[in-house]
């Protein structure tokens, strides 16, 4: 139990420490690359979970999918921001209901998940098609810019 807990402790530290440093970040790199870097590290924690076993396949990709969490929030944040329409607060209310209401979602669904058979590699399939989803439809987005 004790080992659950500081995986938790280092998935959320992973989560809110690079909100510290993002704005020095964004500064320098474009947020569509943030949110993609986010991506792909969210991807690359799930895809780690095949790669190891027992508490290892637990561990590093709950380190990969905080930050992953981060940067996408954050990214995606800093791109709302940027918006110069009168309709601007409106759609950054709209982002983050939409955005914590899947999180509330997720949350339950995870628990559900994980009460199951094979419930750690059900669960990591369907981030990694979550991702790919999201990386497509940011490409999507970046062709129409």
């Amino acid at each position: 139990m004790e080992n659950n807990a500081l995986a938790i402790q280092v998935h959320f530290l992973a989560m809110y420490i690079p909100s510290f440093f993002i704005s020095f970040i964004l500064n320098k790199i474009k947020k569509t690359y943030i949110i993609l870097f986010g991506i792909f590290s969210f991807l690359f924690g799930s895809i780690l979970s095949f790669v190891f076993s027992g508490y290892m396949g637990y561990f590093f990709p709950l380190i990969f999918s905080g930050l992953g969490w981060a940067l996408m929030f954050s990214g995606g944040t800093y791109y709302i921001n940027e918006i110069s329409s009168s309709k601007k607060h409106k759609l950054q209310g709209l982002n983050s209901i939409i955005i914590y209401s899947f999180n509330v979602l997720s949350s339950f669904l995870v628990g559900i998940l994980l009460s199951y058979e094979n419930g750690w590699i059900n669960l990591n399939y369907i981030t990694i098609f979550v991702c790919i989803l999201f990386i497509l439809l940011l490409f999507f987005l970046k062709e129409k810019e």
